[in-house]
Parts: structure tokens; C-alpha cells; sequence
């Protein structure tokens, strides 16, 4: 660790994993993700309201976007040992 502050990288998304593993050996202490998390959850409810366009339950079209969302922070959080 470089640093005795612990510090927030914003506009993790894209950054190779590579990179975000150094990162947090130097100091880095939050990571956050939110291109990829608002990406993979937009894909999925598009996706699923395309499927049936005439869903009306909020339930039925936001649990599958909101799944991808949790996905995609789970495969961060284990790429960066956080699990």
C-alpha cells in the first residue's frame, strides 16, 4: 500500500482487470462500476420488454434487469478478490 488514506477510483468500468488489481494494491479501497452496472441492467430490460411489450408488472420486467445488474458487480467483486 502507497498510501495512508484510503482512496475511491470513479469510472472503474472498461479498466482492464489487470489494472484494477494493482490498484487496489497501492491504495484503491472502492472501486465503482456504475457504466457497467446501469449497461448490464438497461441490455437486460430492454431485452426482456422486448420479449413481451405489453408486460405491465414492474416486477416481471425488473428482477431479470436488475439480476444482470447484480451479475456484473458479482464477477467484479470476484475478479478483485472482494468476495
Amino acid at each position: 500500500q502507497n498510501v495512508a488514506t484510503p482512496l475511491v477510483l470513479h469510472g472503474g468500468s472498461d479498466v482492464p482487470a489487470a489494472m484494477l488489481k494493482k490498484a487496489v494494491r497501492h491504495g484503491i479501497r472502492i472501486v465503482n462500476f456504475r457504466t457497467d452496472n446501469f449497461s448490464a441492467f438497461t441490455v437486460a430490460l430492454r431485452t426482456t420488454l422486448k420479449k413481451d411489450a405489453k408486460e405491465i408488472d414492474p416486477r416481471k420486467y425488473l428482477a431479470p434487469a436488475t439480476a444482470a445488474a447484480q451479475k456484473v458487480m458479482e464477477q467484479k467483486m470476484q475478479a478483485l478478490g472482494s468476495v
